[in-house]
């Protein structure tokens, strides 16, 4: 449901959960979505509020007013979880950011939402605070449909096809935000399930990917976590003593927290920027080490440890390995802004394979004619300069995603564990109709002869192989 939020849309997911907390609420309303947005603290809908002169504090005594304390003791932050209403709202933020023209969900459709449901909780507290609903909501959904008349980057604007992380989304009751690939990913997620089934409850928090990592004999995490001293017994009992386990396990589907969500999809952005087609136990954990909350972050606090430092100590023997795909990845990326686009989209994958300057693809690229200058002079031509605010955080164009899947698929095939240059390129002049294809068939080059060179030097590098395997 929220892998097309916007960073500042997921902060103020993450921040309503965190102000239901304080209210001791154990539920999360579109009241407290609303004071989330609030308390973000940027975008269109905080501006418009504070025209109204509308208050985080003023908004905060209205919601305590309105909604009765839910629980005797304050809840922890994994025990909060959407109520009905905020579920709906999320969900309709969804159709109105689609309706307007987006791809991405922000802070203004969440607003705009909410204000559609003269029913949901946080109407009926700005009612009580005598705002003029109409207007502010007339105000933002003018000013989101101006802005959705922006420049958007080709492959954004005319893809149809979902990704294939996408259907998985949909398909899944556990929300998860990309395939499990991995065994031993599958086997962290199947420990964290019993985990759930044992303390009787049906959300799913950063704490049980904790307890999992330190479960299971197959992760090397389980031997640098108990190095830091992060054992099960300690987490176990922290979880005891922290969290009120009085509510019943009703047997309905697992629903991730907000900062279990927000981890796991920073998990396979990591996953991407490392070059690796799959996500690990290890990219979970970077995922959690990375966010600014959970209860995860909670038990590391409470055991001393620096997650800045056990973040590198997870992520450097990783960038050790040096995998080809990350170096093309960062290039694309850097292309990318200097096009003044905040997405990659496959163009940009592209000019990385070409920027890189080595691999199978580069050699196969250069073979044929194409050089950098040339691809970046036709990227320029057919996609031209985007108007986005380059500084905000870089995602992928759905067709740019799908390119990635398709290499991780080819690299599979091909017994690699990774995915390799010739496998980005392989890719490409399999998605025929995406932007890289494009620039390839402008420069006088076609998916057979990319293939083919593909095949040659693959050959030779199999040959040379064999010959000094036989010297030997």
């Amino acid at each position: 449901m929220l892998d097309k939020f916007t960073e500042k849309a997921l902060k103020a997911v993450i921040a309503s959960q965190q102000k239901a907390k304080e209210l001791s609420h154990s539920k999360i309303g579109t009241e407290h979505l609303l004071l989330g947005l609030m308390t973000e603290g940027t975008g269109i809908p905080i501006r418009v509020l504070k025209a109204v002169g509308l208050t985080t504090k003023t908004l905060t005594e209205e919601i305590s007013k309105s909604v009765p304390i839910s629980a005797r003791e304050t809840p922890s932050i994994s025990e909060i979880t959407f109520s009905q209403q905020a579920i709906k709202a999320l969900k309709s933020a969804t159709k109105t950011a689609k309706g307007l023209g987006y791809i991405y969900v922000g802070s203004e459709h969440i607003f705009i939402a909410i204000l559609n449901d003269d029913n949901f909780g946080a109407v009926k507290v700005l009612k009580s605070l005598n705002i003029d609903l109409d207007r502010i909501k007339d105000t933002v959904t003018r000013i989101t449909t101006k802005r959705s008349l922006n420049r958007a980057h080709p492959e954004i604007q005319s893809s149809k096809k979902l990704t294939e992380i996408t259907k998985a989304i949909q398909k899944s009751s556990w929300d998860i935000p990309f395939n499990i690939e991995d065994e031993i990913t599958l086997e962290i997620f199947e420990h964290a399930k019993n985990e759930i089934i044992k303390q009787k409850i049906h959300h799913f928090g950063t704490e049980h990917f904790l307890l999992a990592m330190i479960k299971s004999d197959n992760s090397h995490l389980k031997v640098l976590l108990e190095e830091q001293g992060v054992n099960y017994d300690f987490i176990d009992n922290y979880l005891k003593t922290n969290n009120d386990k009085s509510s019943e396990f009703m047997g309905i589907d697992y629903q991730l927290t907000p900062a279990a969500h927000r981890a796991l999809e920073t998990s396979h952005e990591i996953s991407v920027d490392l070059g690796y087609g799959t996500v690990k136990p290890e990219h979970i954990l970077l995922g959690i080490l990375k966010g600014n909350s959970g209860v995860a972050l909670e038990i590391l606090k409470a055991l001393s440890i620096n997650s800045q430092e056990l973040f590198n100590k997870v992520i450097h023997p990783i960038e050790q390995q040096k995998p080809p795909t990350l170096s093309i990845i960062k290039l694309a990326k850097e292309e990318a802004r200097r096009l003044e686009y905040n997405v990659v989209g496959t163009e940009h994958i592209l000019l990385g394979l070409l920027c890189v300057g080595m691999g199978i693809a580069s050699r196969v690229l250069n073979d044929l004619g194409i050089t950098l200058k040339d691809a970046r002079q036709e990227v320029e031509k057919i996609v031209g300069f985007g108007s986005s605010d380059i500084n905000k955080e870089m995602t992928f164009t759905p067709r740019a995603k799908i390119l990635l899947e398709t290499a991780w698929e080819e690299a599979k095939t091909t017994g690699e564990e990774r995915i390799e240059s010739e496998h980005l390129l392989l890719a490409i002049i399999k998605l025929k109709d995406c932007m890289a294809m494009k620039v390839l068939t402008a420069l006088g080059v076609d998916s057979i002869e990319i293939s083919q060179g593909i095949v040659t030097v693959l050959e030779k590098k199999a040959l040379r192989k064999s010959n000094n395997d036989a010297t030997e």
